[in-house]
């Protein structure tokens, strides 16, 4: 799978759509994309991507939900 990240206005063109993340969804995109393959647990991405941070793990879920429907599209 191809993807190409514009990190400074947190956009990624995956099969010639560009889509606008939130930075926080463009992060944890960005981060299951560099580990394709790779299983991790709620509390593991909690880790990677909201570091210094306390969001509930539901968070994960629903950011992953979020991604799920913008690539359906």
């Amino acid at each position: 799978m191809s993807m190409y990240f514009n990190f400074s206005q947190y956009t990624v063109k995956y099969r010639s759509k560009i889509l606008s993340l939130y930075p926080k969804e463009f992060i944890l995109l960005h981060f299951l994309y560099l580990h394709q393959g790779q299983s991790f647990s709620r509390e593991q991405l909690l880790d990677h991507v909201w570091k210094m941070e306390s969001p509930s793990a539901r968070t994960v879920d629903d950011y992953i939900y979020r991604l799920r429907k913008k690539f359906e599209k």
